[in-house]
């Protein structure tokens, strides 16, 4: 079995959705207690011979984090552990008394708890030293409770990897007697812990394992794992057990020959071999490391990287033995590198000095309507300014911050403002942000006045519509719409009471996309196609189809957007041109200016989609972690192929990079349905493109296969 195969097993297991790099990391540490079991050394020169594997990870509490330790402890077969143990002690010396009573500090499981000092840590040490059982592996699952009653477990931690461990401990019957010192023992450690409740004392020697050189022997995971009820049916765990047994099974007669010659010769190592090619990657592994603190010298983790590499060379050797196999290839190496990058990627902010706008936003996403005075008393790493001076400033940044992660800061004036951090407000479709001029002249051209449209109501907008009044006459009038914005303005001085209808006015905040289309290249069927899924209205111009245009499509789109959006008038033509890239639009460039007036039409020929989704742009904001995942996504898509020639395949294509983008708004199992649907129509029941369409989506969106297998069982096919 592959080491992805067994992390989609365990990831399934359990109650509550499961962090799958949390997994992979306690299955690395189990593997190295394998490796070190069976005396499997690595031989590449400049390196350390011993194959060790230091892990810490830290999730919110709830996640499971003891669940899925005790899981793969058990499943890596090694619950015979103790019985084991106690047999080397008869082969070794039948009647040595003191023998015996080390079997009194015989663990239950290969790994021992860890107390927080060094007697607690190494209490059964001098058990493994004595009888050669492989190494010393310590669990902690609530580190950070560890580490704030006792800084000495971080100096122990390092001296234990380094190989260094030196401590009195006792053993046998006699609970005083102390034993000798410990050295020489080949230590693994595994910690687990909920960083929300940390002290910043605590916080404060956490920042210290970088300075300790801890930082760049040792896998470090910061998990966003939240607890979530699984919706995963779980994978059976037989044929992942089966493949353990027989993994050890096949090293027993090696393990209990090295036991009996153990008085005569000591322990006899396995060398695991590397291939050439492999050992020549190392050295680019080694460059990269490099590279990395080079290009960014601020970054103190990245420096520490350097040191890395016996690490990185560690996981290449524990996949390619808990694999079954004994030599390592450069693929072993490239999965290293990827999991070190993954895992660090996830600890860059909890490994370093935090700032005064990071701690407030993540305090106010805890806990909201707080005063500064509340936040001041809940901040444990002391990062917020209690000098009014600089909470100008730091309100500044939060409000940045919350753009990044599309969120609001809200404050609510009293006596004292309070602060609340919500997601961005639901767009209310009775309420769409509009600025229109009525003066057909065009006499106030520059002047547009604030409204708000309801949905139904944007049809007689689009043909000039606004609305019915009643003159001096006491005769109905009807007010018609020259033109209008998506988008509300500040008024000026010379537009009082209107809004000023150029970019350095634009107000930032908008719930609706309007988009031009006028080169012909995109028509109205084709648009049809592609924005099948969400909500929007069509309107023609007054160009359209008709000899000025060479008789080609000429309409614009109105499209409500999920939630409002605050973005400047740069980031605005950002956001419209990665939509127009994605779903490939040719669209006028200058409709992506906050400006952007578009006229209306009272010859217009108007269609709307009457679609429950209404999009979400938020993928689409620059510089947001919305837009970082969406570009995961499209890179995702890039892979895909489908003929350009074929129109039936562009139309799967739209329908596919639509699911993809908006796949966060609802529930998966649900746009899994709509996609087999609208492929199954569209292609007159063909099912063969219908599931190359949905691999086609699962690919960008990149969920697991259990979904679509689950969905191919509920209708009948076979996936």
């Amino acid at each position: 079995m592959t080491i992805e195969e067994m992390i989609k097993v365990f990831s399934s297991q359990g109650r509550r959705v499961s962090d799958p790099l949390m997994n992979e990391l306690i299955l690395i540490y189990y593997g190295a207690i394998l490796v070190n079991r069976y005396s499997c050394k690595k031989n590449v020169t400049g390196l350390s011979i011993d194959i060790k594997s230091f892990v810490l990870f830290f999730a919110s509490s709830g996640v499971g984090k003891s669940f899925n330790i005790k899981t793969i402890e058990k499943a890596v077969c090694l619950e015979e552990y103790t019985g084991q143990m106690s047999k080397v002690f008869d082969i070794i010396n039948k009647d040595d008394e003191q023998a015996f009573e080390y079997k009194g500090h015989l663990p239950s499981s290969p790994t021992t708890l860890v107390s927080g000092t060094k007697e607690g840590l190494f209490s059964i040490s001098r058990s493994v030293s004595y009888a050669r059982m492989g190494s010393l592996n310590a669990l902690n699952d609530e580190i950070v409770d560890a580490i704030g009653s006792s800084n000495e477990l971080l100096l122990s931690l390092k001296q234990g990897y380094d190989g260094e461990v030196k401590a009195k401990v006792k053993a046998g019957a006699k609970g005083d007697r102390v034993d000798s010192d410990v050295t020489d023992i080949v230590f693994n450690f595994l910690g687990a812990g909920t960083l929300g409740a940390a002290s910043s004392d605590t916080i404060e020697l956490l920042n210290a394992l970088i300075v300790s050189g801890f930082f760049r022997r040792a896998l470090v995971l910061e998990s966003k794992a939240r607890p979530e009820k699984s919706t995963i049916e779980p994978i059976d765990m037989t044929e992942l057990k089966k493949w353990f047994f027989d993994l050890n099974d096949s090293k027993r007669d090696g393990f209990t020959e090295r036991v009996k010659n153990y008085p005569q010769t000591g322990t006899i190592d396995t060398e695991m071999q590397i291939d050439p090619q492999a050992v020549l990657y190392i050295e680019t592994i080694d460059i990269e490391l490099l590279n990395r603190a080079n290009d960014d010298q601020l970054s103190e983790l990245k420096q520490y990287d350097t040191g890395s590499l016996d690490v990185i060379v560690n996981i290449a050797y524990i996949k390619c033995y808990i694999e079954g196999r004994m030599k390592v290839v450069v693929d072993d190496l490239k999965y290293a590198w990827s999991l070190f990058i993954r895992t660090r990627e996830t600890c860059e902010n909890t490994f370093k000095e935090i700032q005064s706008h990071e701690a407030v936003f993540d305090l106010l996403t805890k806990k909201d309507n707080l005063t500064h005075s509340d936040l001041l008393a809940l901040d444990h790493s002391g990062s917020i300014p209690k000098q009014k001076s600089a909470w100008s400033d730091t309100i500044l940044l939060v409000q940045e911050l919350c753009y990044r992660k599309n969120k609001t800061l809200k404050m609510n004036k009293g006596i004292v403002a309070r602060y609340t951090i919500e997601d961005l407000p639901k767009t209310n479709l009775n309420r769409l942000i509009i600025s229109l001029s009525t003066d057909d002249k065009r006499e106030r051209a520059i002047a547009y006045q604030v409204a708000e449209f309801r949905w139904d109501e944007l049809p007689k907008l689009a043909v000039s519509h606004f609305r019915t009044e009643l003159d001096q006459e006491g005769e109905e009038v009807t007010l018609g719409v020259e033109s209008f914005c998506c988008a509300h303005f500040e008024e000026s001085d010379t537009t009082e009471p209107y809004g000023h209808r150029k970019k350095d006015n634009y107000i930032q905040h908008a719930n609706l996309i309007g988009l031009d289309f006028d080169d012909g290249r995109d028509t109205i069927d084709s648009i049809k196609e592609k924005f099948t899924g969400f909500k929007y209205l069509l309107y023609t111009t007054k160009s359209h189809n008709s000899k000025k245009s060479n008789y080609q499509d000429r309409f614009r789109v109105l499209i409500p957007t999920a939630h409002a959006f605050n973005v400047n008038p740069e980031q605005l033509k950002q956001m419209i041109g990665s939509f127009a890239e994605f779903f490939d639009l040719s669209i006028d460039s200058a409709c992506r200016n906050a400006s952007r007036l578009f006229y209306t039409n009272k010859d217009a020929e108007v269609y709307v989609n009457e679609a429950e989704t209404l999009f979400d742009a938020s993928g689409f904001i620059p510089d947001t972690i919305s837009a970082e995942q969406l570009r995961t996504k499209m890179d995702n898509l890039k892979e895909i192929t489908i003929d350009d020639d074929d129109e039936m395949e562009r139309r799967i294509r739209g329908y596919v990079k639509y699911m993809v983008a908006t796949v966060s708004v609802g529930v998966l199992r649900d746009y899994i349905h709509k996609m087999y649907m609208f492929i199954m129509d569209l292609t007159n029941k063909d099912l063969t493109l219908t599931i190359q369409a949905l691999r086609a989506f699962q690919q960008g969106a990149g969920f697991p296969d259990e979904y679509l297998v689950e969905h191919s069982r509920n209708h009948g096919y076979e996936f």
